[in-house]
């Protein structure tokens, strides 16, 4: 799980070049996606560019090296533009230019915006999923070398991660994405259950309609929405839950994993070994800039004068017709 978030940013601290140089012992002006990226002299590459923007450094992973932190900053909240998903999860295999989808996915517009919301599927974003190929292909056990039929090995042809022309034959994989969803932190403020939250469940027509009720669980039913009106009404208990100052904004993302433990070799069968070599590489990835930059891309991001939870809040109230 990671989190997403925009700041506002007024004042900033620059880190001490000694610290970065201290934690890497090489850095490149390009991400490890990009085969022209070069190694850099820090002491002597500038901090900012003309436009004032910050002049990225990258690790000997392809991640960004942040060169100086935000000390004074305003949040804003931000959700995913429903009509740039599809970006997310497109196929590999789209030959003919036809945007196709890798997995299915499914929307949620958030207050009647039609095009701005949160997103589940059945599945990982195309781009994750490529750097939890390359972990799985670390974790995945090694086959004795023999000289079996090439066409039942289970390499690939070229040469492999670390350019070895005639990479190791590896077994089954090991680690598999299950499912993604990306909403907003707030969700988690106002919902007492998974599903939904009190303005959906329909509590004060319950509370109208079961005076009518005959049989005895109908009218247990009317009497627990009933109880429920008088110590606050829905909408009003929403707005108490997201009115404050410092309400979460941001946006969540989760994966869901599969590890198939007993493939692993006996060496890596062990909770050091799966925190280091899967869930740490895991939890970077959602930084490499491959899969950081289209998430940015597909983002709405709201100024910090505008509140999304009184914003959403505005939308529970009765409406008499």
């Amino acid at each position: 799980m990671d989190h997403c978030s925009y700041l506002d940013v007024e004042e900033w601290r620059d880190l001490p070049e000694e610290n970065i140089l201290g934690a890497h012992q090489v850095l490149y002006d390009k991400p490890d996606s990009d085969e022209s990226r070069e190694q850099v002299d820090l002491r002597n590459l500038p901090l900012l560019d003309d436009d004032g923007c910050e002049v990225n450094i990258y690790s000997e992973e392809g991640l960004r090296v942040p060169r100086r932190i935000p000390t004074l900053f305003r949040s804003c909240g931000a959700l995913l533009n429903l009509r740039s998903v599809h970006d997310l999860f497109a196929s590999e295999d789209n030959n003919e230019g036809i945007a196709q989808n890798s997995i299915p996915f499914y929307v949620y517009p958030v207050a009647f915006t039609k095009d701005i919301g949160n997103v589940q599927s059945h599945g990982l974003m195309t781009n994750f999923n490529r750097r939890l190929t390359l972990i799985d292909n670390v974790m995945r056990p090694r086959l004795p070398d023999d000289d079996a039929d090439e066409n039942d090995s289970l390499a690939g042809d070229g040469p492999g991660l670390d350019g070895e022309d005639n990479p190791p034959r590896l077994g089954s994989s090991v680690l598999h994405g299950i499912n993604c969803q990306v909403y907003n932190e707030l969700s988690h403020r106002v919902r007492d259950e998974a599903k939904f939250h009190p303005v959906q469940l329909g509590m004060i027509s319950t509370a109208m309609a079961g005076t009518t009720a005959k049989k005895i669980t109908g009218q247990r039913r009317w009497q627990h929405r009933l109880d429920q009106c008088n110590v606050g009404l829905p909408h009003e208990r929403f707005v108490d839950k997201v009115s404050g100052n410092d309400q979460p904004q941001a946006l969540r993302f989760e994966n869901t994993y599969t590890l198939d433990v007993h493939q692993l070799s006996d060496d890596r069968q062990n909770g050091r070994a799966i925190y280091e070599l899967i869930i740490t590489p895991l939890l970077k990835a959602w930084n490499h800039p491959t899969v950081l930059q289209p998430i940015k891309d597909a983002m709405v991001v709201f100024k910090p004068d505008v509140s999304l939870p009184l914003s959403r809040a505005s939308l529970t109230y009765i409406l008499f017709l």
